[in-house]
Formats: structure tokens, sequence, C-alpha cells
């Protein structure tokens, strides 16, 4: 404008005056005829079919500045912004990545992204309302686009500290070809929330006045990124094509081995997600459980059937082979321990198979110099008495064999307090 009133007042000679006026008639010409720079009395517009502008200066729907001019509303001019393409900055980048590591779409979580102009979600049964829409293009970084075809709200599980909370994203369009759920900022603002993005963390506080805070996003790889976020949809369906379906021996496994009742609860109030019981499945016997629960009581310290007389019970062991031999060759020894009076008798051998001929010879002695009756043997279950010879004695004399059970070494004798240990008697 200015440039044209210097012409102006070259071509009048620097007249004031008709600068001025030109200025005038300029501005009122402009705003008169609202066509172009100048008025062209003779030229039509093949657009509008008005006179004094061609096409290529026309306003109108068609022409080459449609929408530009002055005395257009506001409301006009807002209704296309809202017209124009819809747009999704890191859709690209991050949906090669996704798909190059195949990650499942319900597992690649979600952003927070300032560059979305609406909320995008990929995955379909994240959708508590759903439409369908024709086809809609959405713009991504690369200049491509790709479209959506539904739109509705979607809730989307947001980590709060060691809590979580559920929003409803409203509106939001259903675009298969992302990677990612996309929570547009732009949209979060017009609902009345706050952002703010600070120390590695993007927080989202309600509506004035509460302004509470609702979740804290951290910042991931440049992103402010939730990780496989889950959604009530998703979670809430129990014919999921994800289910797994176990018997409930196979679920009593997988849990650790917990009560059978409490998996049939914990199943049926929704507590484990993506596991179906099988129909008349039933418990089992688990041996697992059984040996792992079995108690021991504790040995007491003194034996509660302790001999009244010398020599009518005796705790017999061996000990052996020993790495050296004594001067003798001897290898191994055998006790005899007196339950009464905790007297106790050793003898060394060279083999195992000389134990029983030890026992009976220590029977003997004591019966001739003791003038007593041996009437119970106590020993392990080692092998050293349990050969046939061994029994028929003990039936012959009328001797109680007695055995203690396998992994009782605590039953022993030398082990419940009748004698002091002895080096290397086990």
């Amino acid at each position: 404008m200015f440039e044209e009133a210097d012409h102006i007042k070259i071509n009048n000679g620097g007249n004031s005056t008709t600068n001025n006026t030109a200025l005038a008639t300029l501005s009122k010409s402009r705003k008169r005829c609202g066509k172009g720079k100048s008025k062209k009395p003779d030229v039509k517009c093949n657009n509008c079919s008005r006179v004094g502008h061609t096409k290529d200066d026309c306003w109108h729907k068609g022409g080459g500045k449609e929408g530009q001019g002055p005395h257009q509303k506001k409301n006009e001019s807002a209704s296309a912004a809202a017209a124009a393409d819809d747009y999704a900055f890191l859709t690209s980048t991050l949906s090669n990545s996704a798909t190059v590591a195949a990650v499942p779409i319900e597992k690649c979580g979600a952003i927070v992204d300032s560059g979305a102009s609406f909320h995008f979600c990929p995955d379909r049964n994240r959708f508590t309302v759903f439409t369908s829409i024709p086809p809609k293009p959405v713009k991504i970084v690369n200049g491509q686009s790709i479209f959506a075809t539904g739109k509705g709200d979607v809730v989307i599980e947001l980590p709060k500290g060691n809590e979580h909370s559920n929003i409803t994203l409203k509106d939001t369009l259903y675009v298969p070809d992302i990677a990612l759920t996309l929570i547009s900022t732009t949209r979060i603002v017009k609902a009345g929330f706050t952002i703010n993005m600070e120390e590695d963390w993007c927080k989202i506080r309600s509506p004035k006045p509460a302004c509470k805070l609702v979740t804290c996003i951290p910042e991931v790889n440049g992103l402010y990124r939730i990780v496989g976020t889950e959604c009530a949809a998703t979670a809430a369906t129990p014919t999921s094509p994800k289910t797994t379906r176990l018997t409930l021996m196979q679920l009593h496994k997988c849990m650790g081995h917990i009560a059978f009742s409490t998996l049939k609860t914990m199943v049926s109030r929704g507590m484990i997600h993506g596991v179906e019981i099988i129909q008349n499945s039933e418990s089992e016997f688990c041996d697992t459980c059984v040996k792992a629960k079995i108690t021991c009581l504790p040995f007491p310290n003194e034996s509660k059937t302790r001999a009244a007389k010398y020599s009518k019970r005796i705790h017999t062991d061996m000990w052996g082979p020993a790495r050296i031999k004594s001067l003798s060759g001897k290898r191994y020894y055998v006790s005899f321990t007196d339950d009464y009076s905790r007297e106790t008798t050793i003898s060394f051998v060279k083999k195992k198979s000389e134990v029983y001929q030890k026992l009976t010879e220590h029977i003997a002695f004591v019966r001739t110099q003791h003038n007593a009756t041996v009437k119970f043997v106590r020993s392990d279950r080692g092998g050293e008495y349990l050969p046939t010879e061994a029994h028929n004695y003990f039936a012959k004399h009328g001797i109680k064999h007695e055995l203690t059970v396998v992994g009782g070494e605590s039953l022993e004798g030398a082990k419940m307090g009748v004698c002091p240990r002895r080096p290397g008697l086990a």
C-alpha cells in the first residue's frame, strides 16, 4: 500500500493533498470491492461472476484467494482451520521402531504428544465407545497421510507413583497404522486440565480449583512415555484371544502351589488376568505340597524310654573306613553303649563283615562278667546287622532288634545324650 502511495505521490509531483486523497481512495476502493489491490471495472470474475477482479484474486469459494477477505467472519476462519488435516508428528518413527521390534499393539503403550491435534489409538479393543467414520486423513512427520476409520472413547491407565488412575480420552481417533496411543496435550488443556513438564516428569492435574495430581509420566528416551499401558476395556474382557486355558493343577503349579480354592476365587474375581480355568477341572493330589508342608517335631534331648537296668538295651553303630589303616591293619570300629550306665566299648575291625562277630562277643562278655541279659539291640539300617545270620541269632536268644528310621540319625543313642560324641562316630 505504501509503495502504491509513493507512486501516486511521484506522479502528482509530490502533492501531499493528492497523496492523502489517493490513500483514502485506495483504502475505500479496497473496502468497497474487496477483491484485489485495485478496482478493475472492465474485468469480470469467472468464479463469482462479479466485476472488478479476476478469479486469481477472488476471495469467494473456489477463488485463488479463498477465505482471505477482511470482512469474512472469524467463525468461518475457525471452521476452515478445523477442517484442515489432523497431525500426528511422532507416528512415523515410532511405528517403524515398533514394527522392527515386533511389539504387540497392546504392549506398545502411549506417549504424551504435543504435536498431535487429536488423541489417536491403534488398538480397537481399547475403545469403550466406538463409531465407524469415513476414512479421515492424518498427516505424519514424513508428509504422508494415514487414515482414521473410527472414533470413540478410550479408557487408559496412567501411573501415579505406586498407584494407577484411569482417565477417559474423549473423541479418540482409531488409526490402525500407528504404533502407539498418542495423548494430545492440546485436547487435555482444552478439557480444563493442566500439564507441567519439569525435571524429567510430565505431570497432569485436574481442572481448577482442585488441581489434583492425576498422573506423573516419566521421560523415556526423550519422550513422556507410558510403557505397556492397560485399559479397562481390554482388562475386563474375559474372552480375549490372549487368554490361556489351564487346568486347575497347572495353574496351581504356576502360582507357586497355593490352595486350589484360592485359585478359583482369584480367577472368578478377575484378580488373575489372561488365564481361564478349564471347565470341570478339579483339584489333584500334589506330591510337592505334601513334601514341602510336612513338619518334623524336635527330638527330645534325652530318651524317655531309658533302660532301668544295666545292659537291658545296647546301642551299637559302626564307623569307617578310615583313610589311614592302624598298625594292625584296622580301618573300622564298632561301638557298644549301655543305655543305663552310658558305658561304651569300642572294638576295631578290618572289615564290615566282622561286626556281627564283635556283637556276639560283647553280649557274651556282658552275660559272663556282669551276669546281665541283653534284651534290646538298637542300630541304624547300615547293613552290618541286617544279614540273615544276625536275625537268626537275635531270634534264638530272644533279643529284640530295634531299627531307627531312614534319615533319623538323631534317634541313635550317641546323639540322644546316651553318651558323648566320639570323634569319627556318625
